[in-house]
């Protein structure tokens, strides 16, 4: 376990910056660079239940990495280290929001919520060490 000892900002998630991580229900620890940096809409398509209708919608206001998350995976935890040694720390950076995949199952990248902008939309703020 580590310590959560600071918020990233929504605006420090670019690519190029620090990996992040991920700690999955399904997939473990996965870690990876930013692919889409913050602020990102993802498109999905999907058909009505009840008209059979294909649609689409769009999630706004994510960021995205390369660390591998996977069904099972969504409202898991990403976060940067900040500390490898005791006191073990990192910093909070967002919660799995969904996978991205190509037509034939593929993996591409995540895209998460990140926790500057959860905090934000429900007034509540991160229980810091």
């Amino acid at each position: 376990t580590r310590d959560v000892t600071s918020v990233a900002s929504a605006s420090s998630l670019v690519v190029g910056a620090a990996n992040v991580c991920l700690s999955g229900a399904t997939s473990g620890v996965q870690c990876g660079g930013i692919s889409h940096s913050f602020p990102r809409t993802l498109y999905y398509q999907y058909t009505h239940p009840q008209t059979g209708v294909k649609m689409t919608k769009g999630v706004t206001r994510l960021a995205c990495s390369y660390a591998r998350a996977v069904g099972g995976d969504s409202g898991a935890p990403v976060y940067r280290t900040t500390s490898n040694s005791s006191p073990y720390t990192a910093e909070a950076v967002g919660i799995v929001s969904a996978s991205v995949v190509t037509s034939s199952g593929s993996f591409l990248h995540h895209c998460f919520s990140p926790q500057s902008e959860v905090e934000r939309y429900t007034g509540t703020k991160t229980l810091l060490k």
